[in-house]
């Protein structure tokens, strides 16, 4: 078994080579791969933009749900006791980076 996944990795090392477009110099990935890098340029604006509108949903979700439990919380404070507090707190948390997430993708051109 062990000889098997030894020529695994020996053939996975022999085939690891660095995109033609990802030259630069001065940049490594690791010890194996000398003067490769992602380039700047890696994703086109429409793509940028599509990533930025899943994840600005999900911030949104995510806000939205966690103000919920947070306003359930804040009213009917004897509701959630010891061990149910920690959720409380949690959303707080979820909360505060949904809208981190949320500012981050506003500014996404």
């Amino acid at each position: 078994m062990s000889v098997l996944v030894q020529s695994y990795f020996l053939v996975l090392e022999k085939e690891l080579v660095c995109p033609a477009d990802w030259k630069i110099p001065e940049h490594t990935i690791g010890d194996k791969l000398q003067d490769c890098g992602p380039p700047c340029n890696l994703f086109s604006s429409a793509q940028k933009k599509g990533a930025a509108i899943v994840v600005g949903v999900v911030a949104a979700s995510t806000l939205i749900s966690s103000l919920f439990t947070i306003i359930t919380a804040a009213l009917d404070s004897n509701r959630f006791h010891y061990p149910e507090r920690a959720i409380v707190h949690l959303a707080v948390c979820y909360a505060a980076l949904a809208i981190c997430y949320i500012i981050g993708v506003t500014r996404v051109k």
